[in-house]
């Protein structure tokens, strides 16, 4: 989990969006995630700042329901349905 949370960190300005390098930069690698609560903050981050795109997203995500990695299938439903969620109430 360690090295996910650096490769988010480098990753973080790379975006240009400061509200998700902001999130990003705030993971503490001594904290364990709290996932969920982190994918609704950068699902909520991504919408705003890359909107017309977030097609593109869900549409990406769709094809790792084909994975045989049970987690990678996991991760992308709950991406989907945290998108899927935000773009609602937005």
């Amino acid at each position: 989990m360690q090295a996910t949370k650096t490769t988010l960190k480098k990753l973080g300005p790379l975006l240009q969006a400061s509200d998700i390098n902001d999130l990003l930069q705030s993971l503490s690698e001594d904290k364990n995630l709290l996932y969920g609560e982190f994918l609704h903050a950068l699902c909520k981050r991504m919408i705003q700042y890359y909107g017309k795109q977030v097609n593109s997203y869900l549409m990406e995500a769709v094809n790792f329901f084909k994975s045989t990695w049970p987690e990678n299938r996991a991760n992308a439903a709950m991406f989907l349905g945290k998108d899927k969620k935000k773009q609602r109430t937005l």
